[in-house]
């Protein structure tokens, strides 16, 4: 496919003298996926990174007869040098794989001493907070490792803690499990990839604050900065929404923000305005270009102006929480600015791969970050296609040229991102292009309408006024996103593609752009082969959506949802109430219906006890206590749901039923769970617990 007899450059060995570092992140990429999903233990990668460096040694010594070294020999060294470099990286950065790690060492009645690594933010009901273990108290003191969240009961009032405070804890802790919903956000694996294992609701009496305090001088400053820039937004900007918008806007603090408004943002295409990414650091880079621009006349005024942009755009990065889009894009900006102090440029290719390759080693699980792959595949994106974008219609008049750009950008950035969106949100923002047209700019000025009432904050009037005009800008913005989220055509929802399928729809792509790069006509062949795989999939994936046959017990906390589904039909049995279902079906059963290509609206009933069949299987949704009887003959089911918390026993139970499996679902008290539970286990009877377990999903 990349071979020529011509004696001219192919497509990849142009890619590999443009990008020479995809050659060392390739490998190194396959190596976390594979530490991964392969579960390769930390020995092989050493006993791999060993043997491989031993043999690059005896390579590079040894030369054949016509002094060149064995040059595929070579290559395949350094490619698996690197795949075990990201193997070992993925493994080493697991919290859970370290030797001090807490969730191996603590058990129940012991205490735990705690380092708070964040300001408490408020939320509904609580107040939460980060915290590091650092002793477990067994009696004897032991050191301890990992991170978990801290809960703290509004009703109590706020606790006196902050960055820095220990305090010790006397409460078990309890391991963050996901929902096991189909289709649901994978909470559990999120919280792992950040080092966070466990979660604790503190009880007043239950934990004990000490004098002594820790942390380090810069995490204290940037918390101090951040909350001296929000002081400073709620002082002069006026509106719960606007003041919210502010904040994400130009630090990334989202905690004010509404989720109905958020929705709407991400539902219109323009998510980005308001979550801190490459665009921000690019506009105040911009700034600090022009302020500095006096000091490029001279040699040492040079390296002042990159010193000073390049601190304050890392001290940024990390004041709006060190997110991987803003790191790939401080890091980036470093190497453009070294580059020009140097005299010397780099491709945009290799920068990308360079930055890619240096956040994946601090942190390897960025790979699974949606801001990290989203922000990567944009600037690619925009690399690509831009300029053959461009090219399809050429404006002689540079104020309309200017307009046909902003839009080109725009449509080449959503070409690689679309695939990702479909997959990680299942929707598509049909008019993304006026969103964008409108909200950029806009969000463009408010920043630096935001930089400048910093600026002018010494002056109370004049940041007033400041604060007035930004508060106007920032409601109109809101206004125009929920005005367009709000028309009937404004959002394509409800898409389902798998993993398969994206990587189909990314390989259709990377031969067009194969093509339209290096002028290849050929390369339509495989991309078209690669549309026909994709068709092929999304056929199959149809076939399996008519054929299924599923039980579903979901894991909501304090509320019964139970799903009945026969090929894309599905019959709904919980609370029907309009405030209940319509929480439900847009937080856990929409997910699970676009996972299974179910239909929009489910049949549903509120019947609290009721026996169904699907195929050749039945199932008892049970709510109530069974009424003593004498009957011989007993009801036959598989599946026992038990349901709304009643009051029975297991061995009752099997008096009126003969039946293969129990489900408990979260309806149902912790403590009457343990007892049926118990039970079961000593009449060897098959249980589970969509509360401890989650979910409970049969097919048949």
């Amino acid at each position: 496919m990349f071979l020529s007899f011509r004696g001219e450059s192919t497509p990849m060995i142009y890619i590999w003298k443009e990008a020479p570092f995809l050659r060392i992140l390739a490998p190194f990429i396959i190596g976390i996926l594979c530490g991964w999903y392969g579960s390769i233990p930390i020995s092989f990668g050493i006993v791999l990174f060993l043997l491989t460096v031993f043999c690059l040694l005896a390579l590079i010594r040894k030369k054949d007869k016509h002094h060149h070294y064995r040059g595929w020999m070579t290559g395949v060294c350094f490619f698996m040098l690197f795949f075990s470099v990201g193997t070992l990286s993925g493994k080493i950065r697991l919290i859970s794989n370290h030797p001090d790690w807490i969730g191996s060492k603590i058990q129940s009645g012991m205490a735990v001493e705690l380092i708070v690594q964040e300001p408490l933010s408020e939320k509904q009901n609580v107040y939460k907070t980060l915290a590091k273990a650092v002793t477990i108290y067994t009696p004897k003191p032991v050191t301890a490792n990992g991170l978990m969240w801290l809960y703290f009961n509004k009703k109590n009032g706020r606790p006196k803690i902050g960055y820095g405070t220990r305090l010790i804890v006397n409460q078990p802790l309890q391991p963050i499990r996901g929902s096991g919903n189909p289709g649901s956000f994978n909470y559990q694996q999120y919280a792992l990839f950040k080092g966070i294992t466990h979660q604790v609701f503190i009880q007043p009496n239950r934990y004990l604050i000490l004098d002594t305090t820790s942390g380090n001088r810069f995490s204290a400053l940037l918390f101090n900065t951040q909350e001296a820039v929000l002081r400073i937004i709620r002082q002069y900007i006026k509106g719960t929404n606007e003041v919210a918008v502010a904040e994400a806007l130009l630090i990334g603090y989202r905690n004010d923000l509404d989720r109905d408004l958020i929705q709407a943002y991400s539902n219109t295409g323009v998510v980005h305005v308001i979550a801190i990414s490459g665009m921000h650091l690019g506009l105040l880079y911009i700034v600090l270009l022009f302020i500095t621009k006096p000091l490029s006349h001279s040699n040492k005024g040079k390296w002042i102006r990159f010193i000073g942009i390049t601190t304050f755009l890392w001290f940024f990065s990390f004041l709006t929480g060190g997110g991987a889009s803003v790191l790939r894009a401080a890091l980036m900006f470093t190497c453009m600015s070294g580059g020009s102090v140097l005299g010397k440029s780099s491709s945009v290719y290799n920068s990308l791969a360079i930055s890619a390759f240096f956040l994946l080693l601090v942190h390897p699980y960025y790979l699974w970050d949606v801001g990290f792959q989203l922000s990567y595949a944009a600037v690619l994106s925009i690399v690509i296609f831009m300029k053959p974008i461009h090219n399809l219609m050429l404006c002689k008049n540079q104020w309309i040229d200017k307009i046909w750009q902003l839009n080109v950008v725009t449509i080449a950035a959503q070409i690689l991102t679309l695939p990702l969106c479909i997959y990680h949100f299942h929707q598509i923002p049909n008019l993304f292009l006026i969103t964008n047209f409108i909200a950029v700019p806009l969000s463009s000025i408010i920043l630096f309408g935001e930089l400048a009432l910093f600026a002018v904050a010494w002056h109370t009037e004049i940041a007033l006024a400041a604060g007035s005009l930004l508060s106007v800008l920032l409601k109109c913005m809101n206004q125009m996103i929920v005005f367009m989220d709000q028309l009937p055509f404004a959002v394509t929802d409800g898409i389902r593609h798998n993993a398969l399928q994206s990587i189909s729809i990314y390989l259709m792509l990377l031969f067009c752009s194969i093509w339209l790069r290096f002028k290849k006509p050929g390369m339509l062949i495989p991309a078209l082969v690669s549309l026909i795989l994709f068709l092929s999939l999304k056929t199959i994936q149809e076939y399996q959506w008519q054929k299924q046959q599923k039980l579903i017990v979901y894991n909501i906390s304090g509320q019964r949802a139970i799903e009945l589904i026969q090929g894309r039909n599905v019959l709904f049995l919980g609370d029907t109430s309009e405030h209940v279902t319509k929480a439900m079906m847009d937080f856990h059963l929409k997910p699970a219906h676009i996972e299974l290509g179910l239909c929009d609206s489910p049949l549903q009933t509120d019947n609290p006890s009721s026996h169904y069949r699907i195929g050749n299987k039945s199932v008892t949704v049970l709510n109530h206590a069974i009424p003593s009887t004498n009957s011989i003959k007993k009801i036959e089911t598989d599946v026992l749901i038990v349901t709304g918390n009643p009051t029975l026993s297991v061995q009752g139970l099997l008096k009126s039923f003969n039946v293969h499996h129990l489900v408990f679902d979260n309806t149902n008290s912790p403590r009457k769970i343990k007892k049926w539970k118990a039970e079961c286990a000593q009449l060897q009877l098959s249980c589970s617990s969509t509360a401890e377990e989650g979910a409970f999903v049969m097919n048949w």
